[in-house]
């Protein structure tokens, strides 16, 4: 079951095969009414910024950003370890096109998604999508 979960995770993150799942370029009301696989929190940084916010079992942590029209252009994943961080990778690196040592590019059908693999100051490793317009 947590292998079905999971594939169907990735999927929904990257769009490949399904791509209306795809949470980047999707309004808030959208992803909170239909993001039933993991509860959502609507939380705020110390600056104001609002987010949604999940602890997604074997997957990770999950933070989504929003603009100024409540659209998802940011989505940031601390994967939950090394092995899972494997696993993004490798799907990322198989369906992007590489644009430097540590960024690809995805395109899907709802769109061009920018990937990143960043690191916090505690070098504590996530990987951040950002739509792309």
């Amino acid at each position: 079951m947590k292998k079905v979960f999971l594939l169907f995770f990735i999927v929904a993150l990257f769009g490949a095969a399904n791509a209306q799942n795809n949470l980047l370029g999707k309004s808030k009301s959208y992803i909170l009414n239909n993001t039933a696989e993991y509860s959502l929190q609507e939380l705020t940084t110390d600056e104001g910024v609002k987010f949604l916010f999940s602890e997604v079992p074997d997957i990770g942590q999950l933070f989504l950003f929003f603009d100024g029209y409540d659209i998802c252009n940011t989505l940031a994943l601390y994967p939950v370890n090394e092995a899972m961080l494997d696993a993004l990778l490798e799907e990322i690196i198989k369906q992007g096109t590489k644009l430097t040592d540590k960024s690809w590019q995805i395109v899907t059908e709802s769109g061009t998604q920018q990937v990143a693999l960043e690191m916090e100051d505690n070098a504590e490793i996530y990987i951040e999508f950002g739509h792309v317009k």
